[in-house]
């Protein structure tokens, strides 16, 4: 089955094609840029995947999905092995992004066969792009292994809206969005745990001097970021515990008040900043202590299954795609 309508160029100039994922039943289809790797969602019709992508390529140099195409062309490189999904991070997952954002991202890499019969340690660095922006690029092994911690940065790719990933693995980072309520819920202990570090980490890093953040340093005396990301938490850390879904814990475009203070304070002070920072770092140490004292350290045995399951599944498929097995 093929779809009749014309299929438009990408937004950056580049020649797109129409295709299924070949290993489901039915094939979901989907239309991808063969210059940048842009590309659509998966759809169960192959014309409304050309509509959709005919109605939305215009604007495709003004979304995070057209840097993302970027990152990945400039990072895999010097990649030795395929990749696997590249995922924006950071404050557009949180709605909380303004017109100095910067993209960063996640870039899921599979290993080569000689790096793991040579033991060769797994990939895991960060490419600084021309224009100051981030990627990390993490071997998939060293990626799932963040998935059982519950780290909330890394956790929160398989909720992006924008993210790119390579069609032969297509049906395995489907399986990953479809259990993702489930992979963010692996181990809820821990992952208030995360929240309840992760908080500390910005109140210590409040009034650091970081040499990339002493102009907001100087002019306000601590870092209005960081106490936005504090601050962030305790509404977040609140809506977990209440069992709201991963998303709406994530979502913080309803707060308003949260770009306003990670702008400039909000008019704060610094001592007021301290003293608002520690109050709210005592309130989500108070839930995630009271929280993991009632439920403890329990894990998912599922979701072990699923990601050991997918995993060998990539790693597998890479290899025989690399030695044309």
């Amino acid at each position: 089955m093929t779809s009749t309508s014309r299929i438009e160029r990408c937004g950056c100039g580049g020649g797109a094609a129409l295709y299924a994922t070949g290993r489901t039943e039915p094939p979901r289809w989907f239309v991808r840029c063969k210059a940048c790797g842009n590309q659509t969602g998966f759809l169960n019709d192959p014309e409304r995947a050309v509509r959709f992508w005919n109605d939305r390529r215009e604007s495709m140099e003004d979304l995070p999905t057209a840097r993302l195409a970027e990152h990945l062309e400039e990072s895999k490189k010097n990649a030795r092995g395929d990749w696997f999904a590249i995922c924006l991070q950071g404050s557009q997952n949180y709605g909380l992004s303004d017109e100095g954002s910067d993209i960063d991202s996640k870039l899921l890499v599979l290993p080569c066969f000689e790096d793991v019969v040579l033991n060769r340690q797994a990939v895991s660095r960060t490419h600084v792009m021309g224009n100051g922006e981030h990627c990390d690029v993490k071997d998939i092994r060293e990626y799932f292994k963040t998935f059982r911690k519950q780290n909330v940065n890394f956790v929160e790719i398989l909720f992006t809206e924008w993210h790119l990933f390579n069609h032969d693995y297509a049906d395995l980072w489907m399986e990953l969005l479809r259990r993702r309520e489930e992979i963010a819920r692996y181990c809820p202990g821990r992952a208030v745990k995360c929240m309840k570090g992760m908080a500390h980490e910005k109140l210590n890093a409040l009034t650091h001097e970081y040499p990339s953040r002493m102009p907001w340093i100087e002019r306000y005396g601590y870092d209005p970021k960081q106490l936005s990301h504090i601050l962030r938490l305790d509404i977040m850390i609140d809506r977990y515990v209440a069992g709201a879904p991963y998303g709406e814990c994530l979502d913080m475009s309803g707060h308003p008040e949260l770009l306003r203070v990670k702008r400039d304070g909000d008019g704060m002070t610094a001592a007021e900043a301290t003293e608002t920072a520690q109050e709210a770092c005592r309130r989500i140490s108070s839930k995630a202590d009271a929280f993991c004292e009632e439920r403890g350290l329990r894990t998912d045995e599922s979701v072990d299954a699923l990601l050991d399951g997918i995993l060998f599944e990539a790693v597998s498929r890479a290899f025989r795609k690399e030695l044309g097995a």
